[in-house]
């Protein structure tokens, strides 16, 4: 119920707005369906210059501890616990020295089923998950520089911030296949159903298994980055208020 009130709530504000802005493609196809906009445009978000990092190669061999990230917050579609069902699976069927770090706090509902899923394996040391949390933003920028995969697997997003900043990092990225972030990532990410524990590990699989292939997907990956500034999206902004100005004065 609330989700539909919501819904009338934010139609009828589309629909009265002189001008709609959304960060990607994906959100405005999405809005298009059920509400009709006067005006609107796509203008993506940027990335601060500090997240970017040159992409590195990566042996991913020998007795050398392989670590993943995931920062996110913690709700029901962003799926923590089906990743590490993945990573129990792939740690017990290759006997390597796999890593999580899950960073992100988030709604009781979904933080009683991370525990959940943490406690069924009997809390392993090599899935951390923060309790002091949040993480300081500036923290951010040494945690994915010392992450060998990112991993996002979020089902709704729009356009995930933590998913860029990975993309920036130049790191192998191991993603959802969920809307939009295929249509961000293009061919720079290995994917994965965020639902399939099984999907999760044949994706992780794939990136460490093949390390000249997770280096040629990072620098992909750390490419779509650039696309994404803080500059553009500054003109853009202003460019669309102004447009929407003429077109009141005009009227």
């Amino acid at each position: 119920v609330k989700l539909e009130i919501l819904k009338f709530v934010m139609k009828k504000s589309f629909e009265r707005a002189d001008g709609v802005i959304f960060h990607s493609q994906y959100a405005q196809h999405l809005i298009s369906q059920f509400a009709s906009t006067k005006n609107n445009v796509v203008i993506p978000t940027g990335i601060r210059e500090e997240f970017y990092h040159t992409p590195r190669k990566v042996s991913f061999n020998g007795n050398v501890p392989i670590n993943l990230l995931y920062v996110s917050s913690v709700f029901l579609y962003k799926h923590q616990w089906h990743l590490i069902a993945g990573v129990e699976k792939l740690r017990n069927l290759t006997g390597r020295d796999i890593r999580l770090r899950l960073l992100g706090d988030g709604e009781p509902q979904a933080m009683r089923k991370l525990r959940k899923s943490l406690e069924s394996i009997g809390n392993p040391y090599y899935i951390e998950y923060l309790d002091d949390l949040p993480v300081p933003y500036k923290k951010l920028t040494a945690e994915y520089k010392n992450c060998d995969i990112f991993v996002f697997a979020s089902s709704c997003e729009n356009l995930p911030n933590n998913l860029l900043e990975g993309m920036a990092a130049g790191i192998p990225i191991a993603c959802s296949n969920s809307a939009p972030m295929p249509d961000i990532l293009k061919d720079g990410a290995e994917y994965f159903d965020p639902e399939d524990s099984d999907s999760i590990a044949e994706s992780l699989s794939k990136l460490m298994d093949h390390p000249p292939r997770a280096f040629e997907k990072a620098k992909r990956a750390y490419e779509l980055s650039r696309e994404f500034t803080w500059e553009r999206c500054t003109k853009g902004t202003f460019g669309f208020f102004q447009d929407i100005l003429n077109e009141r004065v005009v009227k």
